[in-house]
């Protein structure tokens, strides 16, 4: 996928199939550990984010009410680096 550097991608999922992508982009290895139920806030509705050029993660799960919108991915606050 082509596409420039100030755009962003908002990739929409249910159940496991977040936690897969996260594990992927972070590569560590697929476990429910990795799942919002764990690291996130209880109740779902929570989001990561991720680099797609630098295939990293900018941030672990988080309730989508507390995300601080990254715009641009270079002005991230800190403790999302």
């Amino acid at each position: 996928m082509k596409m420039a550097a100030d755009q962003h991608i908002l990739f929409v999922g249910h159940g496991a199939v977040g936690t897969l992508l996260k594990c992927h982009v972070a590569q560590r290895p697929i476990s429910r550990e990795e799942d919002q139920h764990h690291l996130g806030a209880p109740g779902g509705g929570n989001i990561f984010a991720f680099h797609w050029t630098e295939k990293r993660l900018v941030s672990d799960w988080v309730a989508l009410e507390e995300w601080a919108d990254p715009q641009p991915l270079h002005g991230l606050p800190d403790q999302v680096r």
